[in-house]
């Protein structure tokens, strides 16, 4: 799995926030390479080297990764911290990211040559999310982050 685009400390008006009613905080703000950095996405997902591709947007990293585990596959992924908190981490809206899956890493990282990318981990069989920070690590079933996201449903309507 690669995550194209940097993230920043960027969860004011974020899913995260509003959850916490949290109404303070940086908001995003469009990178200046936007249109450099998509239309190299474009070639590379032209190129047919990418399996899946899914943005990073509302719930940022950590409801991206979860919406791409199904009942037959998972994810293992390590984060690196860059000076920024796990929340951040996970659930800044940071705009302009991508999270792909390519069974050709090397060459798709070569083609991302110039935009800002980080291979953050592999797709796995198992149907769980895996997550390793520097402080630790947490695993979540499907069956778990599929409950989560159902009563997270019923929330967000109410």
């Amino acid at each position: 799995m690669i995550l194209i685009g940097e993230t920043r400390p960027e969860l004011g008006g974020s899913e995260y926030y509003h959850n916490l009613k949290v109404s303070t905080g940086s908001v995003p703000t469009v990178p200046a390479d936007i249109d450099r950095r998509l239309r190299t996405i474009r070639r590379v997902i032209r190129t047919g080297n990418v399996t899946t591709a899914h943005d990073v947007s509302n719930g940022g990293l950590g409801a991206a990764l979860s919406e791409m585990i199904t009942p037959t596959n998972g994810a293992e992924i390590t984060l690196i911290d860059n000076g920024l908190s796990e929340t951040e981490l996970l659930f800044s809206e940071t705009h302009g990211r991508m999270l792909i899956t390519t069974p050709r890493v090397d060459e798709v990282l070569r083609d991302l040559e110039g935009i800002p990318h980080a291979k953050i981990g592999t797709t796995t069989r198992e149907p769980q999310l895996e997550i390793t920070t520097r402080r630790r690590g947490i695993t979540l079933t499907f069956e778990e982050i599929d409950d989560a996201r159902e009563r997270l449903t019923r929330i967000m309507r109410e």
